[in-house]
């Protein structure tokens, strides 16, 4: 009996082994809940990512793939503006996973966006230890060291992250901008230079203007800034840059009429009023330019201009 018992046996077993074969087969076939989740951010649909990946489906993840479900869940609310809820699951998925490049990367960007700067910091600096030559990381300490006034840190950081992303002309414009602040014009120029021959535009051509202007080339900086206006009638920095620049020139006519030009673009602009009050004053407008200079006094939200006019109004006559 035994004997004639033992093929059977052998044969249920196979078909058991062939059965959860099958099944395993199936499931691998089938989309995961993370597959699902990326499907869903692909096609922008972030509030059914966040209602997939519940606290309940996270747990279910696997090891492998909890920090991606984290990550996930962080940047579609991030997309749907809910900054708590994004740097919760940021947070989580960093307690979990402490050397996750990824999640420590938005995590310090969130925070740095953010302004937290302090906060963002040894996030970025844990990045480094895992991965030195980590240009999102390095990136995101060069932004808050210039935000904070270390221009020697800054550069070095932006100098690290352009070794890999040095096709990114935003990144050679804030580098251009550290450089100009630390006085160093001549390779402000360049890093200018380099951003516009990648993808000319307004921003490259104000900080190759600003760099010209330090360097004494007066006439080529205002060309340069003619240039970056053509490229962007409507950017207001440009065109306060422009009359200061022409005022500081002693050129009065043309810094009043670019005074306008910023009017124009914002009534109550506190420079734009101040230029204009200070060029329609040196040349013996008095009452013109008190009524600018009072306006531009009364700009609560520009104390060193509005603190500029008031001097000047308690020498008018």
């Amino acid at each position: 009996m035994a004997a004639r018992g033992e093929p059977v046996r052998r044969a249920a077993w196979l078909l058991a082994a062939a059965l959860a074969a099958g099944c395993a087969g199936m499931r691998r076939g089938m989309p995961t809940t993370l597959d699902s989740a990326r499907s869903l951010f692909e096609a922008g649909r972030y509030a059914d990512v966040r209602a997939l990946l519940s606290d309940r489906e996270l747990q279910e993840l696997s090891d492998r793939d909890v920090p991606r479900g984290y990550e996930l869940l962080g940047m579609s609310q991030e997309r749907l503006g809910l900054s708590d809820g994004a740097l919760k699951a940021y947070q989580v998925g960093v307690a979990l996973h402490p050397k996750d490049v990824n999640l420590l990367t938005h995590l310090g960007n969130l925070l740095h966006n953010g302004g937290l700067d302090a906060h963002a910091r040894p996030y970025y600096e844990r990045i480094l230890k895992l991965s030195p030559e980590n240009a999102a990381a390095h990136l995101g300490l060069a932004e808050v060291d210039h935000r904070l006034g270390f221009l020697d840190r800054a550069a070095a950081h932006y100098e690290t992250a352009l070794k890999e992303w040095n096709d990114q002309p935003r990144l050679w414009v804030d580098y251009a901008r550290v450089l100009h602040d630390m006085r160093r014009y001549a390779d402000a120029l360049e890093a200018a230079g380099k951003a516009a021959s990648i993808a000319d535009g307004p921003a490259a051509r104000g900080v190759r203007a600003s760099a010209l202007w330090g360097l004494g080339r007066r006439v080529e900086a205002l060309q340069e800034l003619d240039a970056a206006q053509r490229l962007d009638p409507s950017q207001l920095p440009l065109a306060q840059q422009r009359a200061l620049w022409l005022l500081e020139a002693g050129e009065l006519e043309r810094a009043n009429a670019a005074a306008v030009l910023v009017l124009n673009l914002s009534a109550d602009d506190p420079l734009g009023l101040w230029v204009r009050g200070a060029s329609l004053l040196r040349r013996g407008r008095v009452q013109e330019a008190r009524r600018d200079l009072e306006r531009a006094a009364a700009q609560k939200a520009a104390p060193f201009v509005a603190a500029a006019a008031h001097g000047m109004l308690e020498e008018l006559p």
